[in-house]
C-alpha cells in the first residue's frame, strides 16, 4: 500500500506570516517603498479633469451669451424710450392739428370758412396762412 505524503504546513506560509510582510498596497508599508500607481487611477483622474474642464468651458459659453443679451436688451430699452418720446411729440402735434382749435385755424387758412365778424383778405398766388409754414 502506498502511503500519501502528509501535507506539511512548512511549504506554504501561514496567513499570520503573510500579514507581517510588507506589501506595496498594504497600510503598514515601509516609508522608503515607492507607491505604485495603477493605470486605472491615472485614467480616472484624467477623465475627471477632462469632464471638469469641458463643463467649465460649456458653462462659460451661455454666461457670455447672457451678458451679451443683457447688453442688447438695455440698448433696445433705451431706443424704445427715445421712440416713445418721439411718438408722444407726434401725438401732441396731431392733437393740435385735429383738435377743435386746430380745425378752426386750418379752415380759416385753407378753406372757405369765415367766422362771423372776421374780415378776410385774399392774395393772388398765395394759398393758406402767411404765418404758418
Amino acid at each position: 500500500m502506498s502511503k500519501a505524503p502528509p501535507r506539511s504546513s512548512a511549504k506554504r506560509p501561514s496567513p499570520k506570516g503573510r500579514a507581517n510582510k510588507a506589501r506595496p498596497g498594504a497600510r503598514g508599508r515601509a516609508s522608503n517603498v515607492p507607491r505604485r500607481f495603477r493605470s486605472g487611477h491615472i485614467v480616472r483622474t484624467g477623465l475627471i479633469a477632462a469632464t471638469i474642464a469641458a463643463g467649465a468651458g460649456l458653462a462659460a459659453i451661455p454666461v457670455g451669451d447672457w451678458f451679451e443679451q443683457q447688453s442688447e436688451l438695455d440698448d433696445a430699452r433705451s431706443r424704445q424710450a427715445e421712440l416713445q418720446a418721439e411718438i408722444d411729440g407726434i401725438q401732441l402735434e396731431i392733437e393740435s392739428i385735429t383738435g377743435e382749435s386746430g380745425i378752426e385755424e386750418r379752415s380759416l387758412c385753407f378753406g372757405p370758412y369765415v367766422a362771423p365778424g372776421v374780415e378776410t383778405y385774399s392774395i393772388p398766388g398765395v394759398r393758406g396762412c402767411l404765418g404758418q409754414p
